[in-house]
């Protein structure tokens, strides 16, 4: 028997917020946005749930986030194992809004992160801090060009579904009376 196992997960990680001076966000023209999130390292992994009523089910509100979050259930019951939230957080980080993989990718990297509401948050978030590290051209092999970064903790919130095949309940016991 086939069964569709779903996770509605939160994750909270440590990232870099990177900035471009060169960029002017110009798409087409600029091939790195001004500003972007790369995440780093996985803090933690939560359910979550959007619904004010999940407080009665042994959630708690995150002022952070606004979500309603709880430790994660499937992670306590053998369900999911730490191995695959690992590679659920690597997806997570290696795909839009956060990076890219493919050509595909890449231009819904670029289209998300030069939005203009997208970028005046990242913007903002950036000049809260002082002194940002900076990196010259040719030293990331990722981001070859001249560019500062800060850390910063961030979070996301992504639903995976798996298909697990489970047996067939067995029965026992069952008494077949006539009627």
């Amino acid at each position: 028997m086939n069964t569709l196992i779903s996770f509605s997960n939160y994750y909270r990680f440590k990232a870099r917020l990177y900035a471009i001076p060169t960029s002017q966000n110009r798409l087409g023209v600029d091939p790195y946005p001004r500003y972007f999130i790369r995440p780093k390292e996985l803090i933690e992994v939560m359910e979550y749930s959007s619904s004010p009523a999940s407080i009665d089910d042994g959630y708690s509100k995150d002022l952070s986030s606004g979500l309603y979050l709880r430790n994660h259930s499937k992670l306590n019951d053998g369900t999911v194992s730490a191995s695959d939230v690992e590679i659920q957080f690597l997806q997570l980080s290696m795909n839009p809004p956060y990076w890219y993989s493919n050509e595909s990718t890449y231009i819904d990297w670029v289209q998300i992160n030069m939005d203009k509401t997208r970028a005046l948050k990242l913007e903002a978030m950036f000049a809260l801090f002082k002194t940002p590290t900076v990196v010259e051209a040719q030293v990331d092999p990722d981001i070859p060009v001249r560019h500062l970064y800060i850390e910063v903790e961030d979070w996301a919130t992504k639903k995976f579904t798996r298909v697990e095949n489970k047996p067939w309940p067995k029965q026992t016991k069952t008494t077949i009376m006539k009627v």
